[in-house]
């Protein structure tokens, strides 16, 4: 990029907006997120240790 570009490009950043999250937005989100990733957990666990017994038979020679 060239200099003049990298100028805009820094304009541009400082004009937009930066979100930061409050303690209140963490007190929000924070009872759904957790249960949902309790949730996910164990089933990600099982597909990524069990092997599938189907797979084998993918393999077509």
């Amino acid at each position: 990029m060239t200099p003049e570009e990298l100028e805009d490009f820094r304009k541009l950043e400082a004009s937009l907006p930066r979100y930061h999250m409050r303690l209140k937005d963490w007190v929000v989100v924070t009872p759904f997120m957790i249960p949902f990733v309790l949730f996910l957990l164990p089933i990600y666990l099982y597909h990524w240790l069990v092997k599938d017994p189907y797979k084998k038979h993918d393999q077509v020679a």
